[in-house]
C-alpha cells in the first residue's frame, strides 16, 4: 500500500504533511493526526480567529509546520477499492472524487474544517444518488416534490 500513500499524497499537496499506512485503526478507512508539533485543530482555529493581520500572516501563523498527517487503513474496504481505482484509472473524476472523500471524512471525524463545504456535499449527494440507483418510482424526487409526476 505504500504506492497508494505516494500516489495520494501527490493528490492531496499541500493539504497533508505526508500520507503513511495505519496500524491502529480498526473501523476507519483514514484519520488525520497532528505531527509531534503540530497544533489541534481547535486551536488552528482559535489561532486563524486571532489573527489581525493580512492572510498571508494567518496562513504562516498556522503553516506548514502544523499540516495534518493522514493515515490510511490498509485493510478498511474503501482503501482497498482506492487502491483498485488508483491502479485501473487514477485520474477519472470517480477516483479523484473518492480521494476527496477519504480526505474530507477524515478532516471532519478529527474536528478539523474542510475547505468547501459545497463540493463536499456534491460529493456526498452523486454517492447517494448512485448508491439509491433507480428505485422504481417513476419520477424523480424532485417532480414529485413539485407535484409534476
Amino acid at each position: 500500500y505504500e504506492p497508494l500513500a505516494t500516489w495520494l499524497k501527490k493528490q492531496l499537496g499541500e493539504r497533508v504533511q505526508k500520507v503513511q499506512l495505519s496500524d491502529r485503526l480498526v473501523d476507519s478507512p483514514a484519520t488525520l493526526v497532528q505531527g509531534e508539533w503540530g497544533m489541534s485543530p481547535m486551536m488552528q482555529r482559535y489561532m486563524k480567529s486571532q489573527t489581525t493581520s493580512s492572510a498571508s500572516d494567518s496562513s504562516f501563523a498556522i503553516g506548514s509546520r502544523n499540516q495534518a498527517i493522514l493515515e490510511i487503513n490498509p485493510r478498511h474496504s474503501v482503501v482497498q477499492k482506492l487502491k483498485a481505482a488508483m491502479e485501473a484509472a487514477p485520474e477519472a473524476d470517480a477516483t479523484q472524487d473518492m480521494v476527496m472523500m477519504v480526505f474530507e471524512t477524515a478532516a471532519l471525524l478529527g474536528g478539523y474544517n474542510i475547505e468547501n463545504p459545497a463540493d463536499f456535499a456534491r460529493r456526498v449527494t452523486k454517492l447517494m444518488d448512485e448508491a439509491g440507483g433507480d428505485a422504481g418510482a417513476g419520477g424523480s424526487v424532485e417532480a414529485e416534490v413539485l407535484g409534476q409526476q
